[in-house]
């Protein structure tokens, strides 16, 4: 019998206002696990996944992607348990006095590091838009079937 793995990933990004926490826009998206990403999921699963970016940039997903299109901030992320198959990335991106950006975009990254690092996913979303007084969240789940 042959089995077949499946990755659904499913993201949610919340724009909310940092001082009252008030969510101020959701958005709802599926995205792509790109080339690279399944690659390193066949060889690594998830065990090298640990860090998560936002960017600027809405040009279409494709399989190829390497990278995001325009990257404004990178930071490490765990994962938490929630249930056989289940995996979930939660992080919070804040911004400096003087940052200002529409966040359009989101990935999973296995490095710090730019250059080189391997990305997992990539999403596209309508734009949340962030700056000293206002942050985004975002959650990426990701369920093996």
């Amino acid at each position: 019998m042959e089995k077949k793995l499946r990755y659904k990933i499913n993201a949610v990004i919340e724009s909310f206002n940092v001082y009252t926490k008030e969510i101020t826009k959701t958005s709802k998206v599926h995205n792509l696990v790109v080339d690279s990403g399944l690659e390193e999921a066949i060889d690594n699963g998830l065990s090298n996944i640990g860090y998560m970016a936002v960017g600027t940039n809405n040009t279409g997903v494709v399989a190829g992607d390497l990278e995001l299109g325009t990257e404004v901030q990178r930071n490490s992320v765990s994962n938490t348990n929630e249930g056989t198959g289940i995996r979930e990335y939660d992080l919070t991106f804040t911004f400096s006095s003087g940052e200002s950006f529409t966040i359009v975009e989101a990935g999973l990254f296995n490095s710090a590091v730019v250059s080189g690092s391997i990305m997992l996913n990539r999403l596209i979303f309508s734009g949340h838009d962030v700056d000293v007084d206002n942050g985004v969240r975002v959650r990426i789940t990701i369920t093996l079937a």
